[in-house]
């Protein structure tokens, strides 16, 4: 039987420096772990800097849920035994010892802060100084995100590090590529990254280096963990996948019985959402049955290439100026150009698709459209 194993930093994340950096894979394959053992290691080593825990809703982030978090954390062998604990009161974190006289958690040192990321207005005002190292757990959501999270990450992160440069760890487990922060910060390669590998996005700013006099540059890894090899007792199905190997979740979606070869096509478009691009086809048996329905497959290639683009018709979930000089047959959303168009709209809950992944993905797309 092959020995779990467990996510290091040293890996592959500490070979690259960068300011944010996120990590996606399975979960409990020790991601978490890692990164609040750094993160209370440097608190306790210097009594300038502290770490911040922040979630997306303050539900997530009361007192006896943040202490839980850190049950795990090697608190003991960090504190040299001086602590086993933390305990939280009033957004702070501190590193405790179990009095055997009283019975109770006494504190011991600050070490950090927890916050939730939808009350991030009422922080702006708030200084963090000695903060220097940002955990934001469960980034990836696979219901709701909040109205302009991404922007709100931002401006929580501008709040705390003012002119100084800081850490902001992202952690997730792979349960739905749809996320604002890999479509808004372009993160084009996540799709189709290998597990155990890592990528880095630099973006320039218009702000100017003070030392330097050069333009600041961010940087952001993202790392896809390696499988821990971790067997769960109690998952079972597709998504038992996405646990204990860290694929992304999927469910089971119709596939076309045959190649599309066999098919006749009847109506073709080009499908832009989110940063994901799909490629659609009405299609019926050539011989046999003449059922019509939908196949749906990613579209990779670069459609601002060609121009062999300017006549195929694009549905896109918001306006892009972009595509609409490209082509005239641009709609947002699935709104019909002519009457047999709207019969063939009709037909999409008669979908297939190239593989289960798309589907997930078409499906957490269309979700989007259907809001706005």
């Amino acid at each position: 039987m092959a020995k779990q194993k467990h996510y290091r930093l040293e890996t592959l994340n500490d070979s690259i420096q960068a300011e944010y950096h996120i990590l996606l894979g399975e979960r409990s394959n020790g991601k978490s772990y890692a990164v609040k053992e750094r993160g209370f290691k440097r608190a306790w080593a210097d009594p300038n800097k502290k770490f911040m825990l922040i979630r997306r809703w303050g539900m997530e982030i009361k007192a006896s849920f943040v202490e839980q978090y850190f049950n795990d954390a090697p608190i003991t062998a960090i504190t040299d035994s001086a602590c086993s604990g933390v305990i939280c009161n009033g957004g702070k974190i501190y590193a405790s010892t179990y009095d055997q006289k009283t019975n109770k958690r006494v504190k011991v040192k600050h070490v950090g802060y927890y916050r939730d990321l939808c009350g991030e207005q009422h922080f702006v005002s708030q200084n963090f100084d000695d903060v220097d190292f940002i955990i934001f757990e469960e980034f990836i959501s696979r219901d709701y995100y909040l109205p302009d999270e991404v922007s709100k990450l931002m401006q929580f992160v501008s709040s705390v590090a003012r002119r100084r440069k800081i850490d902001v760890y992202l952690i997730g487990n792979t349960i739905s590529r749809l996320s604002p922060y890999l479509n808004e910060w372009g993160l084009v390669n996540v799709p189709k990254m290998k597990q155990g590998t890592i990528d880095l996005y630099e973006f320039k700013t218009n702000q100017i280096d003070e030392d330097t006099g050069e333009p600041i540059i961010v940087r952001v890894t993202v790392e896809y963990c390696e499988n821990s090899g971790n067997n769960s007792k109690t998952f079972f199905g597709k998504t038992s996948e996405m646990i204990t190997s860290g694929t992304w979740q999927t469910q089971e979606y119709p596939h076309l019985e045959e190649r599309i070869e066999h098919y006749n096509i009847l109506h073709s478009l080009i499908y832009v959402s989110n940063g994901f691009k799909f490629k659609l086809f009405l299609v019926c048996r050539k011989e046999g049955r003449s059922d019509l329905f939908w196949y749906v497959r990613p579209f990779t290639d670069n459609i601002f290439d060609d121009e062999k683009f300017k006549t195929t018709r694009f549905v896109v979930d918001k306006y892009s100026t972009a595509i609409k000089i490209l082509s005239d047959a641009v709609t947002i959303g699935f709104k019909p150009l002519s009457p047999q168009e709207k019969q063939s709209f009709d037909m999409l809950d008669k979908i297939v698709f190239s593989d289960n992944l798309t589907g997930s993905d078409f499906y957490a797309c269309l979700k989007t459209v259907d809001k706005n």
